[in-house]
């Protein structure tokens, strides 16, 4: 994943996003999420990714879309500070479009948190 790019470098400020109706698939080697669904803690393949995420200063988001966001979130919101996850059920090309606006003011204004509204 992002550890074969060459541009990243673990003193950067890099940010991640990720987009998911919160689904994830099972981990290949030990077939599971990377959160506990009941716990809410990583698990083994979790912790894996939070770690390499940490080493590289990769700051996640997640923006959870769909009705299935609801459904399938504990299996993925570990990955990420609770500040940097965002709901949006009623996923459409309009609010993408506004999502991404905001997106766009964390990275050119360095703000790191995106508003309520």
């Amino acid at each position: 994943m992002f550890e074969q790019t060459a541009t990243i470098t673990d003193p950067d400020a890099n940010l991640m996003f990720l987009i998911t109706d919160g689904a994830p698939t099972l981990d290949d080697i030990n077939g599971e999420y990377p959160c506990d669904v009941v716990t809410g803690l990583p698990t083994a393949s979790g912790f894996d990714l939070i770690m390499r995420l940490t080493e590289k200063n990769i700051r996640l988001y997640i923006l959870g879309i769909g009705s299935g966001w609801n459904t399938h979130s504990k299996k993925v919101e570990c990955l990420a500070n609770d500040a940097y996850i965002y709901e949006q059920p009623n996923f459409t090309p309009e609010e993408f479009e506004k999502i991404e606006e905001e997106f766009r003011e964390i990275l050119c204004n360095g703000q790191g948190v995106i508003s309520s509204s």
